[in-house]
């Protein structure tokens, strides 16, 4: 029997959670590994990243921005802050190393202020996911905050960042959901 969206997001954060913080570390560099070895960064000018929520044991994503940062300083670097909870919609905030954070109501760490990065200026944009399948679909949170926010971002390179392998397929896949591009696991770039 196909599992639904509630039942996989429930099985695959339990993997996540279950991880050691070895592995999540380690597979976290891996993970960096490969974003530098198999993305271009050289004709992005505005990258959209996430803040790691370490309840939910996402992929460590500060290397990847502390790298960035340090290997390309003219590329303008964003990420998520909710803009209306009750819309389901966020702003993609710029970010310096000087940047001060406050958690939401979430534990979701945010700038505390900063520019507003336009959605269709991004070039590169890293996904945060539970699951993702092989036709290039993600299973989020639920929300829906990024499948919104991805609508206006027409020429962004759209990549996800994943702990496991595929599964062979998400149900309940609709209009709202947008596929992505990339997805980066410890051991392989897959591409849709």
């Amino acid at each position: 029997m196909e599992l639904t969206k509630k039942a996989l997001r429930e099985e695959w954060l339990t993997h996540r959670l279950n991880l050691s913080e070895p592995e999540k570390n380690n597979r976290s560099f891996q993970i960096q590994d490969l974003i530098i070895s198999s993305i271009s960064f050289s004709s992005a000018e505005y990258i959209h990243i996430f803040l790691p929520v370490h309840a939910k044991c996402e992929v460590r994503t500060w290397s990847v921005i502390q790298y960035l940062q340090e290997k390309y300083p003219r590329v303008s670097l964003s990420v998520p802050k909710i803009n209306s909870i009750q819309n389901k919609t966020m702003d993609s905030i710029e970010i310096e190393r000087q940047t001060l954070y406050q958690q939401n109501k979430w534990g979701i760490n945010e700038p505390a202020s900063g520019r507003v990065i336009r959605p269709e200026d991004i070039d590169i944009i890293f996904l945060p996911l539970i699951t993702f399948d092989q036709q290039g679909h993600r299973l989020g949170y639920g929300g829906g905050f990024y499948d919104r926010y991805l609508q206006n971002c027409q020429k962004a390179l759209k990549i996800g960042l994943s702990y496991f392998e595929p599964i062979e397929k998400i149900p309940e896949i609709n209009d709202y959901d947008i596929k992505m591009d990339l997805c980066i696991t410890p051991g392989q770039v897959y591409k849709f």
